[in-house]
């Protein structure tokens, strides 16, 4: 596991996991703020609806954070205007290769 360097995580995002949906929308645990990076950069990706769409951006959590389901909503700081944005998808980065474990989550 390589270690990931605390300053690489200097803004503090708002994550509600979607836990599932009822009769009148999705259903969101708790709101957990969450050390992140953030990277503004857009490009296209598959949606977990499958369709080809653009992504506003991605978060990088520490290694440990617990999943991030699509669907979750995450609230960035205000530097990034304070927009709540929807994961698309999660993945967790844990190997021997030089690049720090984190978990990586693709917005819409």
């Amino acid at each position: 596991m390589s270690a990931v360097p605390s300053a690489w995580f200097g803004y503090v995002v708002a994550i509600e996991r979607k836990t599932g949906d009822s009769a009148t929308g999705p259903v969101y645990a708790a709101s957990v703020a969450t050390a992140a990076m953030i990277d503004a950069k857009q490009q296209q990706i598959k949606a977990p609806s499958g369709q080809t769409v653009l992504s506003s951006g991605s978060v990088f959590l520490p290694p440990g954070t617990a999943y991030v389901p699509p669907g979750s909503r995450i609230t960035l700081p205000d530097t990034f205007g304070g927009r709540v944005a929807e994961a698309a998808g999660c993945q967790v980065f844990s190997s021997p290769m030089p690049t720090p474990d984190h978990v990586a989550v693709t917005l819409l």
